[in-house]
């Protein structure tokens, strides 16, 4: 159950947005209460109203109704009438300086809604070296970070600052190595890498001890993904759809076309085709539910994880994306298959 997680500065940053940041430092070492709280249950899937939480040495020593627990009377007690406790959320894929303009990440909205911990996977390097250093003083959640997004060269435009880019094997060998020696905590790899630049990334990332994660390029299957050791997939391929396309029995000719227009520097015309009623279609209408199901039997045994961003999905789905009506409603079918 969660009530026995360690919550050390997590849950005292909580306690600093009910009580102020002033009492924080002492709250850190004393033990201190939560009662009259509404607990939310997930295991049980319910909400337990009336508990109170005591905190001792950092961690959450009972839980119970606030009209039995025995708690010391001088310590700090907080009224939580009206409030929810609940397990922290955790946001497996974010980007905290944006993906379009540079932003200020938001750190304590985070806090203040719950959420604990967040994984980044992709913002400039400097920057969130700089705001991972500062956790230990600030109320914000947990980083771990990737750094820039690994890809090949494409036109400047918006979120440029998100990525690295390398052309060849020898630049993005020295390219992990740099990141590592800064101290991210995965490698993150998108949609265009050729496939000799990707593996290079993928055997430099194991010799520092790194976890690959992010798209799996077009040039790539997810099997020799899988074979490569990519510990993570997001939106369930990156956005050329490789999820979808080892659970299809269509033909490769669409992908010929991708990967020409991937090649060149301007990148708009290829994610246009991928997200195009002529590709998404032939894709969906090839979908062969014993070729998925193996492709699931095989990830879950070499603990691939899957992060797939549904809400972005649903997002490109019924979204102001451009294109044509046929376009918007096989966008809106790919949700349904992705769901």
């Amino acid at each position: 159950m969660f009530y026995r997680l360690s919550i050390s500065i997590r849950l005292i940053a909580v306690l600093a947005t009910l009580i102020g940041p002033a009492d924080t430092s002492s709250a850190q070492n004393q033990p201190w209460a939560l009662t009259h709280a509404s607990l939310v249950d997930v295991a049980a899937g319910k909400v337990v109203t009336q508990q109170t939480i005591y905190i001792r040495d950092g961690r959450i020593a009972t839980v119970g109704p606030t009209d039995k627990s025995r708690i010391p009377a001088n310590i700090r007690s907080v009224d939580a009438s009206g409030l929810f406790i609940l397990p922290g959320l955790f946001n497996m894929h974010t980007h905290l300086f944006g993906t379009g303009v540079l932003r200020t990440p938001p750190l304590k909205k985070y806090v203040a809604t719950g959420v604990l911990g967040v994984r980044d996977l992709g913002s400039p390097l400097e920057e969130i070296i700089a705001i991972s250093r500062d956790r230990p003083s600030a109320i914000q959640p947990m980083i771990w970070f990737s750094g820039p997004i690994i890809d090949v060269p494409r036109a400047p435009g918006p979120g440029s600052f998100l990525f690295r880019y390398v052309s060849g094997e020898v630049e993005a060998r020295n390219t992990v190595r740099g990141l590592a020696q800064r101290g991210v905590q995965f490698i993150k790899v998108h949609d265009w890498l050729p496939r000799a630049t990707y593996f290079s990334i993928a055997e430099s990332a194991r010799s520092e001890h790194l976890p690959l994660v992010g798209h799996v390029p077009a040039a790539v299957s997810i099997d020799e993904a899988i074979t490569a050791g990519q510990k993570s997939v997001e939106h369930l391929g990156g956005l050329t759809h490789a999820v979808l396309r080892r659970c299809s029995s269509a033909d490769d000719q669409m992908q010929e076309e991708v990967l020409l227009r991937g090649s060149k520097e301007d990148k708009r015309p290829a994610y246009e085709l991928v997200m195009s009623s002529a590709y998404i279609m032939h894709l969906l209408n090839a979908f062969d539910a014993n070729r998925c199901q193996a492709l699931i039997t095989r990830l879950a045994r070499a603990r691939v994880w899957q992060v797939p961003t549904l809400v972005l999905w649903q997002l490109w789905a019924t979204g102001p994306l451009p294109g044509s009506d046929e376009d918007k409603t096989a966008r809106r079918q790919l949700f349904d298959r992705y769901l």
